[in-house]
């Protein structure tokens, strides 16, 4: 349940500030996450409406 409520503020932030490259660790457990299939299908899901999101800048 952790990872459930962890994820969409951690993608969200990385989104608008990113820091993977700053927070190695923190990195790993977005990637890990992003790997699991369900997660992978909710982000593919959700990528016609980037574009809604603020300050979207045609990443994802």
């Amino acid at each position: 349940m952790a990872d459930c409520a962890a994820l969409p503020s951690l993608y969200f932030t990385d989104y608008v500030v990113p820091f993977r490259e700053s927070h190695p660790n923190l990195a790993a457990y977005i990637a890990r996450l992003e790997a699991r299939p369900s997660v992978a299908r909710v982000l593919e899901e959700m990528r016609p409406w980037f574009h809604n999101f603020p300050f979207a800048d045609g990443k994802g």
